[in-house]
């Protein structure tokens, strides 16, 4: 697996592509920045992040910044 920087890097890349060509066909984003937070943490195994995250409101949030490791 290649850094992680340079795989958001292309994920935000490709997510950019997307919403600027369904803009064009339906007039909003339809990929997000949460949604593509939680695409990739859906592929890691829960036993590396999972146990770790609290659920509730307070600490739970889908923001992320320009790192990977601020997501979540």
């Amino acid at each position: 697996m290649g850094n992680l920087g340079v795989i958001f890097a292309q994920l935000k890349k490709l997510r950019n592509d997307i919403n600027r060509k369904m803009r064009g066909l339906v007039g909003k984003d339809m990929v997000t920045e949460s949604w593509l937070c939680m695409e990739v943490l859906s592929l890691l195994p829960s036993e590396f992040w999972g146990i770790s995250i609290s659920w509730t409101e307070e600490w739970f949030s889908l923001e992320c910044g320009s790192e990977p490791s601020t997501c979540v």
